[in-house]
């Protein structure tokens, strides 16, 4: 009976999380001209969402907690490689980021 209730309890834990879990960390560690399959595997996975703007890529990285935790990170894909990346925010001990993020200039 008890393993059913953590069981329950996990399963309710997990639904409350969306998006891709990432660490600053690891967004920091992208490079300008980063392939593809770089970025992902800097990241630790794909993607949450990818869009365009004219001829370049945009990937989003997002991850959102239950109780109110959000972060998003994007990075400019052009031509197959990393083009732009963001300013990481300062984080605080806790991981959690201090301040916002912006593109940075690309080449």
């Amino acid at each position: 009976m008890l393993k059913k209730i953590y069981l329950i309890i996990f399963v309710i834990f997990l639904s409350g999380c969306a998006g891709v879990q990432f660490t600053w960390d690891e967004a920091k560690s992208v490079k300008i001209n980063d392939s593809k399959e770089v970025l992902i595997e800097k990241m630790g996975a794909p993607p949450y969402m990818v869009t365009t703007m004219g001829s370049k890529e945009i990937w989003v990285w997002t991850w959102a907690t239950g109780f109110g935790s959000v972060k998003s990170v994007s990075f400019i894909i052009e031509n197959g490689v990393v083009a732009a990346t963001p300013t990481i925010p300062f984080t605080s001990e806790n991981g959690m980021a201090i301040g916002v993020t912006a593109p940075s200039a690309t080449k």
